[in-house]
């Protein structure tokens, strides 16, 4: 059990790493007609501002802990650890951000930090499965019977939902705000897809937007149901935003439909490429035990850990993105405000 541990931990803290020191050319962009690529750039800022924040509080505490000048900081979301075995804040040795409420104009703003810890670690290195269990079947159109999630994902999103909840329906309570645009990086993503149905569904005065980049697969197809449904009915807007040869957006492996758990993506994928294609991933199946389907999994991203490094980067996401601006001068500008890179 020990070994099972160690090597997953080990090979999922380095394939969610949230930056890479390699430079690569950005390739091109694949535009659906409703994806709005200003709005993915400022979600993929936010993101690495998620990121940041945990550093600004490792180092001089909750109050250093910033956003942008352009927004307003109005709730810091944090996520209790452990202090021996990960960094914590300077002024609280129990916690470190892990996401951030944040307005400008008439929109809220939700960013989910990705993983960066050894409590983190743990959460990601998991195939089993829990119920979501913040929507009820109520006849309506986008119920669905057993919606089951990611534990690790589920267990985090459960210990954080209260004060984002809380928040989120002060402000849009006020009548000031009438969009809420959602994000996060990798478990960070993942963290935003259970946000989604959530606040659609219990909060339900606002649009909803949600662009995530390099998220792994989140849930069953029932919880899919839910959150395809929610979208598509009320008129909100879901991005996927994923590197092509980025091998944490295929994981867990979508081909497995087993007895104790399935995963399949919600919608909509946006590709975007850069980085150098990895092997396949290895034949899993369901006749083979969870330890040795993880096995399986934690070897491969081991043995190509270098290159799923840079293929994951949250740095080369927002540099690829930024690439896409019409005009160099945009582009440089874009690039500069890259945090934390």
């Amino acid at each position: 059990m020990f070994y099972k541990h160690v090597i997953v931990l080990l090979t999922f803290l380095l394939a969610f790493s949230a930056c890479s020191d390699d430079s690569v050319n950005p390739g091109p962009i694949n535009s659906g007609e409703d994806f709005d690529l200003d709005t993915a750039i400022e979600l993929a800022l936010l993101s690495l501002v998620a990121y940041e924040q945990r550093i600004q509080c490792i180092k001089n505490g909750k109050d250093a802990i910033t956003v942008p000048v352009s927004f307003k900081l109005e709730e810091v979301i944090f996520e209790e650890v452990s202090e021996e075995a990960n960094e914590t804040c300077k002024d609280d040795k129990g916690k470190v951000p892990i996401a951030f409420i944040a307005t400008k104009d008439d929109t809220i703003y939700l960013a989910f930090r990705g993983t960066a810890d050894a409590s983190d670690e743990i959460i990601d290195a998991k195939l089993e499965q829990d119920a979501y269990t913040f929507l009820t079947d109520d006849g309506s159109n986008c119920s669905m019977k057993s919606p089951k999630v990611q534990n690790g994902y589920n267990k985090l999103y459960t210990d954080i939902e209260k004060p984002i909840f809380d928040k989120m329906q002060e402000l849009l309570g006020t009548n000031q705000f009438n969009t809420v645009l959602i994000t996060g990086h990798s478990l960070g993503a993942a963290l935003a897809v259970l946000a989604v149905p959530d606040l659609t569904v219990n909060v339900p005065l606002a649009e909803v937007i949600m662009y995530s980049f390099a998220g792994p697969s989140v849930g069953n197809s029932d919880f899919v149901g839910i959150y395809d449904c929610l979208i598509s009915e009320g008129m909100n807007t879901s991005w996927r935003v994923v590197n092509t040869n980025d091998a944490i957006p295929k994981l867990p492996p979508t081909t497995l439909d087993c007895k104790d758990f399935m995963y399949e993506h919600v919608m909509d994928q946006h590709d975007i490429m850069f980085g150098k294609a990895l092997p396949p991933l290895p034949d899993v199946n369901c006749d083979e035990s969870d330890f040795a389907i993880e096995l399986k999994l934690a070897l491969y991203l081991d043995d190509n850990k270098h290159q799923v490094e840079i293929n994951h980067s949250i740095c080369t996401y927002y540099d690829t993105l930024c690439g896409m601006k019409g005009t160099k001068s945009e582009r440089e500008t874009c690039m500069m405000n890259a945090v934390g890179c």
